[in-house]
This record gives C-alpha cells, sequence and structure tokens, in this order.
C-alpha cells in the first residue's frame, strides 16, 4: 500500500472542498487526532492586493479606451487565477516594448504609477496574497508533544505545513541569525506541534540545505536540522486552488 493518502480541507460557509496528498500520513493522523474539536482554523489576515490591482486596471483601462481607442486592458476578470495574471503580465510588458511613448503618454496623464503598480502588484499577489496563515480559532496557543523528533522537518516548500512559534530558535535559524551558541535550552526545532498553520499555493518543490550551514553543522558537530514541517500539497490545479481561497479569504476550515 502507498504510504501517501488523500485528505481535504473542507471550508465553513460555503462548503467548498480542496484535496491535497499528504507528505506524511502518520504525522498528519498524529496531528489531527490530537487537534480533536480544536480542529478549525481561522485565518489571521486578508490580503488586499486584488482589489488594488482591479482599481490600477480600472484607471489605465479608462485612459486607454477613451484617450487612445486602445481596448488591450479592457474585460480583463478573475484576477485570482494564475493563468489570468500570467496573460495580464505578458500584455504589461509587450506594452511597453511595442509602443514605448505609450509611458510618456501615461506619465503626462498622470497615471504612471498606477501603470507601474500592475506588475508589482502581480508579484505581490503571486508571492504573498495566497500565502496565509490560520490559527486554531477556539484555543489560541494550542500545541501539542512532537512524538516524531526532528526526522519531520526538512527544507521542502509544500502547500500545507506548520508554521513554527515554539519558544526559541531552531537550529537553522541559529546559523541565520549568527548565533553560535547551539547547545542552549533555547535551541528549540519543533518540540511541539502548534496550531498554526501556513498554506501558501506557490508550485510545492524540493530543497536542499545550503553547503554554508552544512558546513557549519559539521563545523560544530550537530545534525544538519531542517527548519519545515509539511503536511501536504493541494492535488487541483493552481486556478482552481486560488479561486477556492478568494472565495474563502474570511472562512476557516477543517481538515478531514
Amino acid at each position: 500500500m502507498s504510504p501517501f493518502t488523500f485528505m481535504k480541507l473542507i471550508f465553513e460557509n460555503t462548503g467548498d472542498e480542496l484535496d491535497f496528498q499528504e507528505t506524511n500520513t502518520e504525522l498528519l493522523e498524529y496531528y489531527k487526532d490530537n487537534l480533536g474539536e480544536y480542529n478549525n482554523f481561522t485565518p489571521t489576515t486578508v490580503n488586499g492586493s486584488l482589489d488594488k490591482l482591479q482599481d490600477c486596471l480600472d484607471i489605465v483601462d479608462n485612459f486607454f479606451v477613451t484617450k487612445l481607442k486602445d481596448n488591450t486592458f479592457s474585460n480583463i476578470t478573475d484576477l485570482h487565477k494564475q493563468s489570468v495574471l500570467n496573460n495580464l503580465h505578458s500584455i504589461w510588458v509587450k506594452k511597453q516594448v511595442d509602443s514605448p511613448a505609450y509611458v510618456k503618454l501615461l506619465d503626462k496623464a498622470g497615471i504612471f504609477e498606477q501603470f507601474k503598480d500592475i506588475n508589482e502588484l502581480i508579484h505581490k499577489i503571486e508571492e504573498h496574497d495566497f500565502r496565509q496563515t490560520y490559527m486554531v480559532n477556539n484555543k489560541f496557543g494550542w500545541q501539542c508533544k512532537n512524538i516524531f523528533g526532528d526526522k519531520i522537518l526538512n527544507f521542502n516548500r509544500c502547500n500545507i505545513s506548520l508554521d513554527n512559534y515554539n519558544l526559541g530558535r531552531q537550529t537553522y535559524d541559529k546559523w541565520w541569525k549568527y548565533d553560535d551558541n547551539i547547545l542552549d535550552i533555547d535551541t528549540n526545532d519543533y518540540e511541539l506541534l502548534g496550531g498554526k498553520l501556513l498554506i501558501d499555493l506557490q508550485r510545492p518543490h524540493s530543497l536542499q540545505p545550503p553547503k554554508e550551514y552544512v558546513d557549519w553543522c559539521n563545523l560544530n558537530k550537530i545534525q544538519v536540522v531542517g527548519y519545515r514541517c509539511g503536511l501536504g500539497n493541494f492535488t487541483k490545479d493552481i486556478d482552481t486552488q486560488r479561486e477556492v481561497f478568494q472565495r474563502n479569504r474570511q472562512n476557516s476550515f477543517k481538515i478531514i
């Protein structure tokens, strides 16, 4: 039997579901069992870059249509979808390459900043708006013991992972922050599993530890310890993932 199974997030209010493949079945089952009645995660913040992008796009489109009879930026909707953002970014670049004089016209009209912001907001949405933390909302500070040790840690980026908020610094963070006081009580590599999840809709991928970190661990005669604790990756295409999370920006979810 495959060590991997499929579970899902179910959002309150809408009932929307997203299947995901577990990265470690034993870990996730243990985590769910310990959550028990507290298996309900609420967003900590709601990002607004999508609304700002729509505002900038409306201003630029109005100028292009009314002044230049150009509908390049018209009827661009569903800005949460990656395919739409990819197309908009391509249009934004090509408009400047094909018609350099447009930049001067935009500047003269006083809307060059909004035009420039289209690009910046696209990248912000891609890198931040669908990278969201969620907290167990019925028991702030909920934690359970990590019975697996540091073998559950690595450097891979997953769609769903635990966001560490244990007391102290991780081994990797000590290296990163020039802290060579390693074997101390403040070194904490997920000794507890907390109720804070990170949802990241960027493409999941495997990563190796930096050579410099490995060298530092070897020099100090300690084990190379990872700093991410992944739980799973979504199985749907990225546009579907974005659509579900955009529709549920303020909704909590359960893991089943």
